[in-house]
């Protein structure tokens, strides 16, 4: 037991009046909570729904969240509950930040939990039968250290799988920290430092997540910041009015001097330097999607493949050999990529 604390005199009159529960918003719940279920891709019964957390208690705020729980089974998907509660966790991630839904500026976070989990809040409500499973006390709330492990859990899990290399990382990191933003800001205004929802967030902290999720976001940010040359016609610092192109790289003299190219004795412009060379090399990039760069070997006695290949699997351009190693250890055409780069730059055969 972590601390007692004085809360609120009355449930949150957003959702209950009386103590009984806005009969409107219980049938929209359920609604989504159908949709979650679906979502799973699970076909284990779902024995209840239940609304629990400050919400379903005297120690809410005007943002706290509405947390939902469908009571299922595990061993009905798996017989192994650590496989399966990982699964739900995983599930519990991908939903909330697909589907940010709120109600009346709270956020409406969903889990599926087992139903042989015992409840370790002191006010929980079954929406599903429309009646109390276990009613709060409007004197006095306790915090049990379950109830700070249940909130901080689903948070490690999402910040422990973030995939350095993927798509959108960014975002995913901004949207954890905000969210772990409004968590405290919530805990905070309730009671202050002995809130559920604070000390989540400082289990979190001593646990070296926030540290790391911040050091994921220092990584990309320098990455994205670091200059680079691409290989490829850009637009300026001024957009397409003053285009590099038209005068001469970024020192030039002005596109009023930019040189413009005549056509041709034939009915089409002439072409630019090199223009039908290896054009069955240019036609055989076109059907197989295979691009010769240039006809020297490299260090390993291969040409390089796909232009850009390396950067759309994940490795940043300009790759560090700290990097490269790092990347080599992945499967697939990641790992073989980055293997084949540190060879190319050791220049072993």
């Amino acid at each position: 037991m972590i601390n007692e604390y004085q809360t609120q005199s009355e449930l949150n009159p957003k959702l209950w009046t009386n103590e009984e529960f806005n009969p409107k918003l219980r049938l929209q719940l359920l609604k989504i909570a159908k949709a979650f279920y679906k979502f799973l891709g699970i076909t284990a019964k779902i024995k209840d729904v239940t609304l629990t957390g400050s919400n379903a208690n005297y120690n809410w705020t005007t943002h706290s969240d509405i947390d939902l729980h469908l009571i299922i089974d595990y061993k009905e998907v798996d017989e192994n509950d650590t496989l399966v509660r990982e699964l739900m966790q995983s599930k519990k991630s991908l939903w909330n930040n697909t589907y940010p839904i709120e109600f009346k500026n709270m956020n409406i976070e969903l889990y599926a939990q087992n139903a042989v989990e015992p409840h370790t809040s002191t006010g929980v409500f079954s929406l599903l039968n429309n009646n109390w499973i276990q009613k709060p006390d409007p004197k006095i709330v306790s915090v049990d250290d379950n109830e700070i492990s249940t909130k901080a859990k689903p948070y490690e899990f999402e910040i422990d799988n973030l995939d350095p290399y993927e798509d959108g990382l960014l975002y995913k990191i901004q949207n954890i920290k905000s969210r772990l933003k409004h968590l405290r800001q919530t805990g905070l205004e309730t009671v202050g430092e002995y809130s559920i929802e604070n000390l989540a967030f400082k289990s979190l902290r001593n646990s070296g997540h926030l540290e790391k999720l911040s050091d994921l976001e220092k990584d990309i940010t320098l990455t994205q910041l670091t200059p680079t040359l691409d290989e490829q016609d850009f637009e300026g610092p001024f957009g397409q009015e003053h285009k590099y192109a038209d005068y001469g790289g970024p020192w030039g003299t002005g596109h009023h001097h930019k040189t413009d190219f005549k056509k041709g004795p034939g009915k089409t412009p002439t072409k630019g330097i090199g223009s039908g060379m290896d054009a069955e090399e240019d036609k055989d990039a076109d059907e197989t999607g295979y691009k010769i760069v240039n006809k020297e070997n490299f260090a390993d006695g291969k040409n390089p493949g796909r232009k850009g290949l390396s950067q759309r699997v994940g490795i940043p351009k300009n790759a560090t050999i700290a990097q490269l190693e790092k990347a080599s250890k992945s499967k697939g055409e990641k790992g073989r990529l980055a293997r084949w780069q540190l060879n190319m730059r050791r220049g072993k055969k």
